[in-house]
């Protein structure tokens, strides 16, 4: 019996406490709403009271047992506001956390037009509705009804935040931040692609603030898109688009698998790249399974010749031929939480009879082919804060490409070959302030040798963007030099760049 009583009166206590603490909580959090509202990032709606014309409105209970008429209007003059938290990251639903009029004081307006007359009329605010009586009743009627209100607004309205200080660009988190759809994919292309890729459009919204409505600003696509370096160019305009996707063209003297620099190869690439959607529109893009490929013939052209002329260009001495032919490169967006997918092969012509480049003398010369070349990796982003303003990527797969050997003595005629499979990982950051790329470096290593990119933005005028590149081929690291590889060096480039 004394057990009982004893069990019972710590039920007592318990429950004391815990009403206390609820209680303290709540009152936290009004001092807060009250004093430094400006620090909080609270989206609000401004209504008038035609707009509470509910019967519901008419009695809405208060923790304190008392009752509020929200569809009260005074003189015609009154405003109500509701504060709220939009669901996200914390949050599951959308939390309103407090409800306010604003009345017109019309008796602190002095009458007449002549000087010293006081033509601003005051407003009188009061809390209506605070975060406890709010916290009451949510699970009521009324708040289902306030939150059904909030939720029609912001499908054709934005709201107005209470947020008045900068946001601390410097805020980073321990260890970054990326998204859980195809945003950093996106970003990534409008940084660094040569082919455009469409950014989603989101629908047309207007600011609802105390001066009316006013609509947001809509971003203007181009009529074409240009990406053009000294050795690459892609071109795109908006009859090249369709349903499902769009299309676009290039020009490609570089080659992605191989060790080489642009203008080191002997054949020059003309590509056609196709970008759809497996749900039948790129407007959900951001959320979509997408397939970005190109295809690509291989044209022999003996740009290795001129490589050593070139004023912009320093390097050694090119070895390797490739013929022409042709191939195709695919990347895929994030399917079920997969990394994204990216696979790239090339094959060309297995004629070793005229080669572009070749050793020894005319009755006795050798040369290099290589037929074809392939690449698979998975992709991963990340971002330094959640400004995004350091964006990271990092590459990781396998690599393989072959070696031909071609002898000739005389009228004997002897080829040999070796087929390589190498690990392939690069690393690329980009530093887009207030979303405007200023500069970026890359690293791409494969078979031992190490491949660095780098670019800072040199001017932009309406749209035009210019770049300045420089690519960097280092020597091999932990072996010797093979007998078909040419020396390292370095490549600088002016990049524009027009409707991206």
């Amino acid at each position: 019996m004394k057990l009982g009583r004893v069990v019972f009166l710590i039920a007592i206590i318990c429950t004391m406490v815990i009403a206390q603490s609820a209680q303290e909580y709540q009152r936290r959090i009004e001092n807060k709403l009250r004093n430094d509202i400006g620090y909080l990032n609270l989206y609000y709606y401004n209504f008038t009271p035609e707009e509470f014309q509910n019967p519901l409105f008419m009695s809405v209970p208060k923790a304190d047992g008392e009752t509020v008429d929200l569809s009260k209007n005074l003189n015609g003059q009154t405003t109500f506001i509701v504060y709220y938290l939009p669901a996200g990251r914390d949050l599951s639903e959308r939390t309103i956390v407090f409800i306010e009029s604003n009345t017109l004081d019309t008796a602190a307006v002095s009458g007449g037009l002549g000087e010293g007359s006081n033509t601003e009329a005051a407003t009188e605010s009061a809390v209506l509705l605070n975060f406890r009586d709010l916290f009451a009743i949510r699970n009521t009627e009324v708040y289902a009804l306030l939150l059904n209100m909030i939720e029609k607004l912001e499908e054709e309205v934005e709201p107005s935040k209470t947020l008045t200080i900068p946001i601390d660009e410097e805020l980073k988190t321990s260890r970054g931040v990326t998204s859980t759809d195809n945003s950093d994919y996106l970003n990534y292309a409008k940084v660094n692609y040569h082919h455009k890729i469409p950014t989603p459009k989101e629908p047309v919204k207007k600011q609802r603030t105390r001066r009316g409505t006013q609509p947001t600003e809509e971003s203007k696509e181009t009529e074409y898109t240009i990406d053009a370096n000294f050795y690459r160019i892609g071109f795109s305009h908006k009859s090249m688009q369709f349903g499902i996707g769009g299309t676009s063209v290039e020009i490609n003297a570089q080659d992605r698998v191989l060790n080489i620099l642009p203008f080191q190869s002997t054949n020059l690439a003309f590509g056609l790249r196709f970008l759809f959607s497996f749900t039948g529109t790129l407007n959900d893009i951001k959320d979509a399974l997408a397939i970005d490929t190109r295809l690509f013939m291989r044209a022999k052209v003996n740009l290795a010749k001129s490589a050593e002329s070139l004023p912009f260009m320093f390097a050694g001495k090119p070895k390797l031929n490739l013929n022409s032919g042709a191939g195709f490169e695919m990347s895929m967006t994030r399917l079920s939480g997969l990394p994204f997918l990216n696979f790239y092969a090339a094959f060309n012509g297995n004629t070793y009879s005229e080669p572009s480049i070749s050793f020894g003398r005319t009755d006795s010369s050798w040369s290099y082919f290589s037929t074809f070349q392939w690449e698979g990796t998975m992709s991963f982003y990340w971002n330094t804060s959640i400004q995004k303003t350091g964006r990271f990527r990092m590459d990781i797969g396998a690599a393989g490409f072959d070696i031909v050997k071609n002898v000739v003595n005389g009228n004997t005629i002897r080829t040999n070959g070796a087929t390589y499979l190498q690990p392939v990982i690069s690393f690329k950051f980009d530093f887009v302030p207030n979303d405007d790329p200023l500069f970026g470096v890359g690293l791409r290593i494969m078979d031992s040798r190490a491949t660095i990119t780098n670019w800072f933005k040199l001017l932009q005028i309406e749209g035009h963007v210019a770049r300045f590149e420089m690519l960097y081929l280092a020597d091999p690291v932990l072996r010797n030099m093979h007998e078909w590889e040419a020396d390292g060096g370095a490549l600088f480039t002016v990049r524009y760049r027009y409707g991206f």
